[in-house]
């Protein structure tokens, strides 16, 4: 029998620089649990004035850990507003926009959180919409539990996809 000696070495190679970043990862996390840090994001948003021209002034703050990045989709009257950010450990209130993407036609008195997806420090995310939370979830897994909030909330389908950066984008409202 001939092996391969290069590829069997390519790929234990690649099995220990996997297991070391892994357990590098989780030891941060580690440490900061043991010091009383939050490891997860905990992202809050508020309407900071009426929407103008497809565009909602928010702001946001975080109680929690850092989230490298983090989407929110909002419901203003007839309209709909996402936006995509990254969070800070423990963030103050910081301005930010939401950029509108569809329109419906159920009305909302005041704001609505429909959705709110955020990623921790090991690269794994959470979702939150109407009365569900979703946690664990790994890049991949995003967009469908979104596409799956949105439809819940609102009853239309959606095109989510994730980029490269992780950022959540969202097109293609169907009727449903």
């Amino acid at each position: 029998m001939d092996w391969d000696w290069h590829l069997i070495v390519e790929i234990a190679t690649l099995i220990v620089a996997s297991i070391g970043t892994l357990l590098i990862l989780g030891e941060r996390v580690d440490r900061r649990r043991r010091r009383g840090l939050a490891t997860q994001p905990l992202p809050r948003w508020r309407v900071v004035d009426a929407p103008r021209d497809g565009v909602l002034p928010i702001e946001i703050s975080n109680q929690g850990g850092a989230a490298p990045a983090c989407c929110v989709i909002v419901q203003v009257d007839d309209r709909l507003y996402a936006g995509n950010f990254a969070l800070a450990d423990r963030q103050t209130w910081e301005p930010h926009t939401l950029t509108q993407f569809d329109t419906i036609p159920d009305r909302s008195a005041a704001p609505y959180p429909l959705v709110c997806v955020a990623s921790d420090a090991l690269g794994y995310w959470s979702a939150s919409g109407p009365n569900v939370l979703l946690d664990g979830l790994v890049a991949g897994e995003v967009p469908a539990a979104v596409a799956r909030l949105l439809r819940r909330a609102i009853g239309r389908q959606y095109q989510c996809t994730m980029t490269g950066t992780g950022q959540l984008e969202i097109r293609s409202a169907l009727q449903s």
